[in-house]
């Protein structure tokens, strides 16, 4: 049994997303203002995790606004407004 497992996981290790990857395209919602303007990095909650976050688009966004994880930078979500 170990054997088919082991080549399950092998087979399709390459179809599997990191943690990092999983994230992008994701909604989450804004803990804390996000404002660019002033190099204030805000926070967005993802299920039960807080992540720092900044705008994609330059632009302040309010806090309880849904945005979508565009990409991830080192630590820090870069997001915009979900449409």
């Amino acid at each position: 049994m170990f054997v088919l497992i082991s080549k399950y996981l092998l087979r399709n290790k390459s179809e599997r997303k990191s943690n990092v990857e999983a994230l992008i395209g994701k909604e989450a919602i804004v803990d804390k203002d996000i404002d660019n303007s002033i190099l204030k990095k805000g926070y967005i909650k993802v299920g039960p995790d807080y992540f720092t976050a900044v705008s994609e688009r330059d632009e302040k966004i309010k806090e309880g606004t849904i945005v979508i994880i565009k990409k991830i930078e080192g630590n820090t979500a870069i997001v915009s407004i979900k449409k």
